[in-house]
C-alpha cells in the first residue's frame, strides 16, 4: 500500500509525507542454478517473502521568483525478514535499515547560467543477519553513507550550450570476514572517487542540433559498483558520445 498527504502552508512552498511498503518473494534465488539441487529449489520455493516499508518526509520551495528550487527530505527504510544464508542453509529472518537525507537544488542564477545538484546521506545497519554473522551491525553492501552531485550549464551564446558536472560518493563495502590472522573483522570494498563530465551542444538550426558528451574527464580508475564476497565492476574509462538530432 501507499500514502501520501501534501499540505502547502504558502504558494511557493509546500511539506509532503508518505509511507509505502512493497515485498519480493523469498524463492528470487531460483534460476540461479539453484534447479541443480531439487531440495534446495523446494526450500526457496517455500520462502516467505522479504518486507520493506518506506517513510519520507519532505519539503520543497521555490523562492527569487522561482529562479531558484529548493528541496529538503529525511528518509527511513525498513527491511525485515530478509534472506540468510549461512552454513546451516537459507532462511528469512534478518533486518536492514536505513535512515538518510536528501538535500536538493535547482536554479538559473544568470540568465545564461543554471545549476542544479543534490546530497544524499544514507546511515545503514543490517540486523539479526544469523548467530556469529559479522555482517551484524554494519552498513549495507553497495551503500555510499555520501554522495554529491553537481551540474552547471553555460549559453554564452543563443545556440551553443557548455556543460560541466561532478558527481562524488564515499566508500562502499562489499562483504565482511574474520581475519585469520588476529580474528578481526576485515572490511571488502571499493574507495569513494569523484567523477567529472562535460557536455557541448549546438543547434546549427531549427531542425538540426549536434551534441558531444564526455565521460570521466581525468579518466578516473574507479569502481562503479561491488558484489559479495570479492568481486567488483570497473567503470569506463574517459569516454565520448557525440549524437546529430534531426527534427521536423
Amino acid at each position: 500500500y501507499q500514502l501520501g498527504v501534501v499540505y502547502k502552508p504558502a504558494s511557493n512552498g509546500s511539506i509532503y509525507a508518505n509511507i509505502g511498503t512493497s515485498s519480493r518473494p523469498g524463492g528470487g534465488g531460483l534460476g540461479n542454478d539453484n534447479e541443480s539441487q531439487p531440495a534446495n529449489t523446494e526450500a526457496l520455493a517455500n520462502l516467505k517473502p522479504e518486507k520493506t516499508k518506506s517513510i519520507e518526509l519532505g519539503t520543497k520551495w521555490d523562492l527569487m521568483d522561482k529562479k531558484l528550487g529548493l528541496t529538503a527530505a529525511i528518509f527511513r527504510n525498513e527491511v525485515t525478514n530478509v534472506r540468510i544464508t549461512d552454513a546451516t542453509g537459507t532462511y528469512m529472518g534478518g533486518n536492514k535499515e536505513v535512515n538518510g537525507l536528501e538535500l536538493g537544488f535547482t536554479g538559473q542564477i544568470l540568465s545564461n547560467l543554471s545549476v542544479f545538484g543534490g546530497y544524499t546521506y544514507m546511515d545503514s545497519e543490517q540486523k539479526n543477519m544469523g548467530i556469529g554473522n559479522v555482517a551484524n551491525g554494519r552498513p549495507f553492501t553497495n551503500t555510499p553513507k555520501h554522495s554529491f552531485s553537481l551540474w552547471t550549464s553555460y549559453k554564452p551564446m543563443p545556440k551553443l550550450t557548455l556543460g560541466l558536472g561532478i558527481y562524488a560518493q564515499s566508500s562502499v563495502n562489499a562483504a565482511y570476514v574474520v581475519s585469520t590472522v588476529d580474528g578481526g573483522i576485515v572490511t571488502k570494498g571499493a574507495a569513494g572517487y569523484a567523477r567529472y563530465d562535460a557536455m557541448m551542444a549546438y543547434q546549427i538550426n531549427k531542425n538540426l542540433a549536434f551534441q558531444l558528451n564526455v565521460f570521466n574527464l581525468g579518466d578516473k580508475v574507479y569502481y562503479s559498483g561491488v558484489r559479495s564476497p570479492h568481486y567488483a565492476t570497473m567503470a569506463a574509462g574517459r569516454s565520448a558520445v557525440a549524437s546529430l538530432k534531426f527534427t521536423y
